[in-house]
């Protein structure tokens, strides 16, 4: 709050005629951020379609980084229109693939889950190093450095693979999990569909 007070060039106790506290004032910031949240597009090629909505969020993430620390460290989970508007249409898209509803849900949680996690734990602190190596980056290059064939041949012989190469891996795999569900039964589609056939 003093920091807040000094760019703004008041003292700390005039911020609070304005918001009740400091929570509130990170609720405020965080909806006003939310204007600009990404709302995912609906082509019909649902891996291009949630491809383009991850890279717009991590974009989104870079212009308001400070949005998962609000969530993850404050616990602070405002929800604002564009929430709404995003959550509905990227549970339409996965209702597009040809989920009900419930495991429509479920998917896009893991979908946004997997896009934040990555964002806050790889992308994020590879960028704030200016493109260098992050912690995570440096045990990884280091331990495939470090093996040996004759000891960890398995090791050795991944080798070490850019953030950009395992953000691509652990999305395709991400891709293939939820195309892979598609086959497994739904005991949620019958409901709807009972739902559905009822007068």
């Amino acid at each position: 709050m003093a920091r807040v007070a000094r760019e703004l060039g008041v003292t700390v106790r005039a911020i609070y005629h304005w918001v009740p506290s400091r929570a509130a004032l990170l609720e405020a910031a965080t909806l006003r951020a939310q204007e600009s949240l990404p709302v995912p597009a609906r082509t019909g090629d649902w891996r291009a379609d949630l491809r383009r909505y991850r890279d717009a969020m991590f974009e989104w993430l870079d212009t308001h980084p400070g949005v998962l620390d609000v969530q993850l460290v404050e616990g602070i989970a405002a929800v604002g229109p564009r929430v709404l508007t995003a959550h509905e249409e990227g549970l339409a898209l996965f209702a597009d693939i040809g989920f009900a509803p419930r495991r429509a849900r479920l998917l896009y949680a893991e979908y946004a889950n997997w896009v934040a996690a990555t964002y806050h734990f790889h992308i994020r602190p590879h960028r704030r190093t200016a493109g260098g190596p992050d912690v995570f980056e440096q045990v990884v290059t280091d331990t495939h450095a470090a093996a040996r064939p004759d000891a960890q041949p398995l090791t050795a012989a991944a080798g070490v693979m850019t953030l950009d190469d395992r953000v691509e891996s652990g999305f395709e795999w991400l891709l293939d999990s939820i195309e892979a569900t598609l086959s497994r039964p739904d005991p949620d589609a019958a409901d709807v569909r009972a739902h559905d056939a009822r007068p």
